[in-house]
């Protein structure tokens, strides 16, 4: 399902939907909850506001399961948005601790 929505993401053999990308991520996330490529792409879509409303916290919640499955891509845009304070993102004790344990798997192996 996830390959599907890429394509219609990206527009590739297919007319470019982004609500049709979204919707056949979030069916690869019913279908399979560890699905980390399907919950990185709906974690961006929500980042840039792709056929929905940009709303950090909900990516920040979908990049997160997809970095505790070992997504880097998600382990970074999570520890970048910490990092960065995007959007106004404060964060808590537990966040911060998260984001040093990303940087860590990261950039040291850890």
């Amino acid at each position: 399902m996830q390959n599907l929505g890429i394509l219609y993401d990206a527009g590739r053999g297919v007319e470019k939907n982004h609500a049709r990308a979204n919707a056949l991520y979030r069916e690869a996330i019913e279908a399979d909850s560890t699905d980390d490529i399907a919950l990185w792409n709906l974690g961006l879509s929500h980042f840039e506001g792709t056929a929905v409303t940009p709303s950090l916290p909900a990516a920040l919640s979908l990049w997160r399961r997809a970095a505790d499955l070992g997504n880097a891509q998600a382990q970074r845009n999570i520890a970048t948005a910490y990092l960065q304070g995007d959007g106004g993102y404060e964060q808590t004790g537990a966040d911060k601790s998260y984001t040093v344990q990303l940087n860590r798997k990261l950039f040291w192996g850890e």
